[in-house]
């Protein structure tokens, strides 16, 4: 694979790293509502799945950038280029599972901890 593909699949990395701690805070309401599951009892999971994502992730992209890019300078641009990723997953979700009720709405403090 070429060092512009390791690139790229990096900074897919870690957006993913970024996004999946995104969908569970502000999808409490929704994932409660689609698996029947107290409100208080989704909070805590999709915190222990934040924490176990965000340690995990972070080990295994660490590994991952070691492994590929080594001592390059390139490996410097995964910490920009990880934004457009993110940007376009965002845009994914919200095209395809628009807040349908009022309730799903994530709390107005939500945006601001993102």
């Amino acid at each position: 694979m070429t060092t512009f593909k390791k690139m790229n699949l990096l900074s897919l990395f870690y957006a993913l790293i970024a996004y999946f701690p995104v969908q569970l805070s502000s999808n409490v309401n929704r994932i409660s509502r689609w698996t029947g599951i107290n409100v208080s009892m989704v909070i805590i999971i999709s915190n222990t799945l934040i924490l176990i994502i965000l340690l995990l992730g972070t080990a295994y992209i660490f590994h991952l950038t070691t492994k590929w890019l080594h001592h390059k300078r390139i490996r410097y641009f995964t910490s920009i280029t990880w934004i457009p990723f993110f940007s376009i997953m965002m845009l994914i979700t919200a095209i395809f599972l628009p807040f349908s009720m009022t309730i799903e709405s994530p709390n107005p403090v939500t945006s601001i901890i993102i």
